[in-house]
């Protein structure tokens, strides 16, 4: 079972493959405290991202972000992992020079 706010993995007792459930968790938990989101208003994934980069997901995304619609997006180990925000959730935004807050429903400037 997740962690109530931000659904970071936990360890049953018993289980198998610990370290795939704890490197989980440091990435997503590393993603979600350190930087900053790239962009909240680009649409299409960027053809070469770099490991560990962050945006939000806006509407109208297409590609691997196709039905995403306001999650983050972290590109990490090869692949996109996006993550549901809780209401309260706090972000920096590059691009805005900003922090961003996510409502419940969508994501504004604060």
């Amino acid at each position: 079972m997740p962690t109530p706010r931000a659904s970071l993995p936990q360890l049953s007792e018993g289980q198998a493959s610990k370290t795939t459930t704890i490197n989980e968790a440091l990435a997503k938990l590393e993603a979600l405290t350190v930087g900053g989101i790239i962009s909240r208003t680009i649409t299409t994934p960027p053809g070469s991202p770099s490991d560990g980069i962050l945006y939000i997901v806006p509407a109208s995304a297409t590609g691997a972000w196709a039905g995403q619609t306001n999650k983050i997006a972290h590109y990490t180990n090869g692949a996109w992992a996006f993550y549901t925000p809780s209401n309260g959730w706090y972000l920096f935004s590059i691009a805005d020079a900003k922090f961003v807050w996510f409502n419940g429903t969508s994501w504004g400037l604060v």
